[in-house]
């Protein structure tokens, strides 16, 4: 995963060619600070629910050109249902041609991306990146829909004058409801290899020992390095939201005992692969 400052705002790197608009390393880092100061400006606290640094990693869905995360600013009338029939493999397209240019005259290494948005075109981010490994960090339906419904708040306060919580809690549950049924789908279709199960009670319990299995499960070397760059970064985490993201379903009109059973039991499919 790249930096904010690269992949979400200026992916193209500076090329050192004449004449081509391209912005240095140094004025794209500007940019994204700028832009960091400004959220943090119009939206105190949100730091505490998405954390954003110009030089820290960051959701790649900002660098699809279609797609739900559009949703989550704004209710856009007819563009829910315009997405919804859209082939998503051209936007795909799109994201893996800038990873192609943040690559350009880099080693190769691999592209870590994410975003619980991929979930739902989850067949056309396969048939672009066929060598792909899906890591789903499993959790409690009910409260992640409750998380969900947090982020989603802050961001279409950000953009709209009049916010309805109980809205976000019905529209999205229906909108992921139905992204994790098409996505067991498309994982029953493929290799069940190609799905890495974390459970996220173990992540945020022992985020160290998860991300050393993840690397491992990849074929990745975890060196000593890598473990102590994870646990300072974790430590460091602790340390700037020591409350941590508070929410809660009933603030969007959500019952968790509904939202369980809307979703099932088995949410992400992981039975199909757990036996």
């Amino acid at each position: 995963m790249d930096t904010y400052s690269r992949a979400a705002t200026h992916p193209v790197p500076d090329t050192g060619r004449p004449g081509e608009r391209t912005l240095s390393r140094r004025r794209r880092l500007a940019a994204a600070r700028a832009l960091v100061r400004g959220m943090d400006a119009m939206l105190p606290g949100f730091q505490t629910i998405h954390p954003m640094h110009p030089l820290e990693p960051e959701e790649c869905v900002f660098a699809l050109p279609h797609g739900l995360s559009h949703h989550v600013r704004a209710p856009i009338p007819g563009y829910r249902a315009w997405v919804e029939r859209r082939d998503a493999v051209p936007d795909y397209a799109y994201l893996k041609q800038q990873l192609q240019a943040l690559q350009w005259k880099r080693p190769r290494r691999r592209w870590v991306l994410k975003s619980p948005l991929h979930l739902l075109t989850l067949d056309a981010l396969l048939d672009v990146f066929p060598d792909a490994t899906v890591v789903l960090t499993d959790r409690d339906p009910a409260r992640a829909m409750a998380s969900w419904g947090s982020l989603t708040e802050a961001g279409m306060r950000l953009h709209c004058a009049d916010v309805d919580p109980s809205w976000i809690g019905g529209e999205w549950l229906e909108i992921w409801s139905k992204g994790a049924e098409r996505a067991r789908a498309v994982r029953r279709a493929h290799d069940p290899g190609r799905f890495l199960d974390l459970p996220y009670d173990e992540l945020t319990r022992d985020p160290v020992a998860v991300a050393e299995r993840t690397w491992r499960a990849l074929g990745a070397e975890f060196d000593a390095e890598s473990r102590n760059r994870t646990l300072r970064y974790t430590r460091r985490d602790r340390r700037k939201n020591p409350g941590g993201h508070r929410y809660g379903p009933e603030r969007y009109g959500l019952d968790p005992d509904r939202v369980r059973a809307v979703f099932g039991p088995d949410p992400m499919g992981a039975g199909a692969v757990r036996g």
